[in-house]
C-alpha cells in the first residue's frame, strides 16, 4: 500500500524542454510526432482520463504536481506499473505478465520484460499474439541498446535476442462472479471486497461437491456466505454451484435473492414456543390445513 511521503520532492513534475520540442514539432509538421509527458502526468492522466486538449493538459500539470508532493518517484513509479495500458482492457504490467506470459512479472526474462515494456509506447499495433513478429523487432532493438550501455552482459543479451516470442493472450480468471456482478452495478471503478480467495475456492468446490451428491433427492442448487466474526466482513460469496448451469439457474444469486423467510423463522418459532411452554420438543406439528378461530394459515 502506498503510504505519503515524509520529504518534500524537489523534482519538476513538467519537463520545459519537451514540451518546447513537442509543441516545435507538432506545428511544424502540422501533426502529433510527440509527446512531452512525463511519467507523472501520465499518472495523472491514467488516474483522471479525459480528452486531449490543452485544458486536459493543465490539469495533467496540476494533479502531477500534487503527486510529486505527495508520494516520492518509488511510488509514483509503482501507480504508473500499475495503471499503465496494454492495449484492450489490459492494464498493470503484472496483469498484462499473467495474461501473455502465465507468470508474475519477477518470473519473466529478460526478453520478456523488455516486450512488455515497449508495449505501452503503441498499445494498438504492438499486441503479443498478433503482431509478435514487430514486437520481436522493437524488443530486439532496445535489447542492442542495452548491449551498448552495457546494462546487462553479452551472455544475458545474446540469450534474451535468441528468445522466441510465442505468446498470445490467455483467458482472463473468472473469480466470484455473482458477487462481481452485484458490485459492479454499484461500485466506482475501482472495487474493493475482503473476500479471502483461498476460502473462497474452497467453499465453491464443497458446495458443487455437495449438489452433486444430492441431485438424486432434488436438490439442485446452493448458496454460501461466510463470515468473519471477529471483523465482521464478508470472506467468501457463493451465489450458486455453477454459475455457467444454465439448467437450474446457475446465474440466480441465491446469496441476494429475495424470498420468503419460510423454515428460516421455524427454530427461532419453536423456540419461543418452548420457552411459553406451548411445545415440547417431542411435539409433532401436521403439516395440513389448519383453522384456528376463524384464521387459516396459507401460502402466499
Amino acid at each position: 500500500m502506498l503510504q505519503k511521503k515524509t520529504s518534500t520532492s524537489t523534482a519538476i513534475p513538467v519537463n520545459p524542454l519537451a514540451v518546447v520540442r513537442a509543441l516545435f514539432n507538432n506545428i511544424f509538421k502540422m501533426q502529433r510526432t510527440s509527446g512531452a509527458s512525463t511519467i507523472t502526468m501520465q499518472v495523472a492522466k491514467m488516474l483522471e482520463p479525459g480528452k486531449r486538449n490543452i485544458w486536459s493538459k493543465m490539469r495533467e500539470v496540476f494533479r502531477a504536481t500534487q503527486l510529486e508532493l505527495k508520494y516520492s518517484k518509488k511510488e509514483i513509479l509503482q501507480m504508473y506499473l500499475n495503471l499503465v495500458p496494454y492495449g484492450g482492457n489490459i492494464e498493470g504490467v503484472k496483469a498484462a505478465s499473467l495474461l501473455y506470459f502465465g507468470k508474475n512479472p519477477d518470473h519473466l526474462s529478460l526478453a520478456e520484460i523488455t516486450a512488455l515494456s515497449i508495449i505501452p509506447n503503441k498499445p494498438g499495433t504492438l499486441v503479443i499474439g498478433r503482431n509478435n513478429d514487430y514486437i520481436i523487432t522493437e524488443r530486439n532493438r532496445w535489447l542492442k541498446k542495452f548491449a551498448d550501455e552495457k546494462v546487462f552482459t553479452s551472455k544475458e543479451i545474446e540469450d534474451a535476442l535468441a528468445e522466441p516470442l510465442t505468446a498470445k493472450r490467455g483467458t482472463v480468471p473468472h473469480y466470484i462472479p455473482h458477487l462481481s456482478n452485484k458490485l459492479k452495478k454499484n461500485s466506482s471503478y475501482l472495487i474493493k471486497t475482503n473476500i479471502e480467495l483461498n476460502t473462497q475456492l474452497k467453499t465453491e468446490k464443497i458446495v458443487e461437491d455437495y449438489i452433486r451428491a444430492q441431485r438424486l433427492r432434488n436438490i439442485r442448487n446452493a448458496a454460501v456466505i461466510i463470515i468473519d466474526n471477529k471483523t465482521h466482513k464478508v470472506i467468501t460469496y457463493v451465489g450458486s454451484s455453477n454459475f455457467n448451469d444454465t439448467t437450474d439457474g446457475g446465474q440466480v444469486n441465491g446469496a441476494n435473492a429475495v424470498r420468503q423467510p419460510g423454515s428460516t423463522l421455524k427454530p427461532l418459532l419453536y423456540a419461543m414456543c418452548f420457552d411459553e411452554g406451548l411445545l415440547t420438543p417431542k411435539t409433532v406439528m401436521t403439516d395440513v390445513p389448519v383453522n384456528y378461530e376463524g384464521y387459516a394459515p396459507g401460502e402466499l
